[in-house]
């Protein structure tokens, strides 16, 4: 399981709410699909497994809704992509296949599996530019078309692509703020006019403070900020945005500067204690290899070369310091030379 980046910790943190992701699906699916969909009985699932067909092996999102007049419900999985996503459509895959097990678990009287959307919000600011269906990611060879056509699996995926989505458009659809301000800042995360962006958007960042749970997504909002802006400061933030959405607005982005810096302090001295015992390692096995350097040049009666002493630095680690004991006792000095150039030798 990766670590969560920045990317992951908002859209994660925001559209783990049901009621949030249903709004990103019902833009994202096809109007005669989601009408058919009951979004007021969305709800999560489980979405974290290992699935053997991926190294990394993460649904980010997975909700379940009924179906409206029917008996089986829909499921989707909702992700997120900030750089190229060619593999993205094999991904998705791997995440239906890994909820089509997860639901044979949870149902085991079941015979049949419910159909289940991949939808992918992206904030490439290059846009989407990676394959929608799963034919079109496959390179079929021309004899073999006819052979494919029927008898391989096909599927396409959904995508809500922020670079080609208008500010105006995010703006003007009926959706929570906090749905309408995560999309705006991974559109414009790395944009030099974040700041004044945020100014603009402090109306809807009123009302994502007017209840306490807003206040963990605008938590979530300064943090991302501050993380992505190498230009913007805690103090800016506070300048700008307390005057219009009061004190408590000041003291939440102050927190999570000081978290950051706090957080920053902690990796660094684990990164220092890393590189220190990488260092202690490289030592330790440079003091142990030293006697049997000596040993070697004593017996070839001369200092090894790079590349000999590369070999013995590699068969110390696969033959064991044994193994090169012997063979340094029991060879001469030109059998000694011909073993350690002979890739074969053990």
């Amino acid at each position: 399981m990766t670590r969560l980046n920045i990317h992951d910790l908002l859209f994660r943190g925001i559209f783990c709410d049901p009621h949030r992701a249903a709004e990103l699906l019902q833009w994202a699916l096809p109007e005669f699909l989601s009408d058919h969909v009951d979004w007021a009985t969305i709800r999560r699932l489980p979405g974290d497994f290992v699935h053997e067909r991926l190294a990394e092996g993460r649904i980010d999102l997975h909700f379940q809704a009924s179906v409206k007049r029917a008996r089986m419900p829909l499921l989707a999985v909702l992700e997120h992509q900030s750089t190229e996503q060619h593999r993205m459509v094999g991904r998705i895959l791997a995440y239906m296949l890994g909820a089509w097990d997860q639901w044979l678990v949870a149902h085991p009287a079941r015979k049949r599996v419910p159909p289940v959307v991949g939808v992918v919000v992206s904030h490439d600011p290059r846009g989407w530019r990676g394959p929608r269906r799963l034919r079109s990611w496959m390179a079929v060879p021309s004899a073999l078309k006819g052979l494919v056509g029927g008898g391989s699996p096909d599927m396409e995926i959904f995508e809500l692509d922020l670079h080609k989505t208008s500010d105006g458009r995010i703006v003007r659809r009926a959706m929570h703020p906090q749905t309408k301000v995560t999309l705006l800042l991974l559109k414009h995360r790395h944009e030099d006019d974040l700041r004044q962006r945020l100014r603009s958007w402090s109306g809807m960042l009123k009302e994502v403070l007017s209840d306490a749970p807003g206040e963990r997504a605008f938590s979530m909002f300064m943090r991302y900020v501050l993380h992505v802006s190498a230009k913007l400061k805690a103090e800016e933030l506070v300048e700008d945005l307390a005057p219009v959405l009061g004190h408590r607005a000041g003291e939440i982005i102050m927190t999570e500067a000081e978290r950051l810096i706090a957080e920053g302090r902690k990796q660094g001295i684990e990164l220092g204690e890393k590189r220190g015992e990488k260092r202690g390692e490289k030592r330790g096995l440079q003091r142990g290899l030293a006697p049997i350097v000596r040993q070697f040049e004593r017996r070839l009666g001369r200092p090894l070369s790079k590349l000999e002493a590369q070999t013995l630095h590699v068969r110390l680690d696969t033959l064991g310091p044994d193994r090169l004991g012997d063979v340094v006792l029991d060879l001469g000095s030109e059998e000694l030379a011909a073993w350690l150039t002979d890739p074969q030798a053990k």
